[in-house]
């Protein structure tokens, strides 16, 4: 997921995006996931990359560009770095900034996916129970019926 902190062409201020590809680019290409416009002339044609991995979220700066990125107030030295929770990131000094702010780690994935395993069997539960007391009352409505 990611919040931006300011627009880009397609998004609004503000806006989360749960991202679903394991590779989005950023700058000002049209074929930039996140694409930002000539307001933000700092940001160029392709500024950065962020990739899913196995890991966690990756962020690489382009080696062939001298793009400036800057995470959580320092400017990142290195071509690729792994984010962490509530990483901020600011594609150039006066730049859009985007914040990332919640990772799944694998223990965070397997405890949601077992409480999302507990409410579907909880929901089907209800459900049956439902079903269960309809069938009852339609049993109890043709028996009066016909006595």
């Amino acid at each position: 997921m990611i919040k931006l902190i300011n627009p880009t062409l397609m998004y609004k201020e503000g806006e989360v995006i749960d991202v679903l590809s394991t590779q989005i680019q950023i700058g000002r290409l049209p074929d930039c996931y996140l694409r930002y416009g000539d307001d933000f002339r700092s940001v160029s044609r392709l500024h950065a990359i962020i990739t899913k991995t196995s890991n966690g979220i990756k962020l690489t700066k382009p080696h062939e560009l001298n793009n400036q990125i800057i995470v959580n107030g320092k400017e990142m030295k290195v071509g690729e770095l792994v984010l962490e929770n509530n990483t901020t990131v600011q594609f150039s000094i006066n730049g859009p900034q985007i914040i990332i702010p919640y990772l799944l780690t694998k223990e965070k994935k397997e405890e949601t996916a077992r409480k999302n395993k507990v409410d579907l069997t909880k929901i089907l539960m209800y459900m049956s129970f439902v079903f269960l007391l309809i069938a009852i009352i339609i049993l109890v409505v043709t028996i009066i019926k016909y006595l």
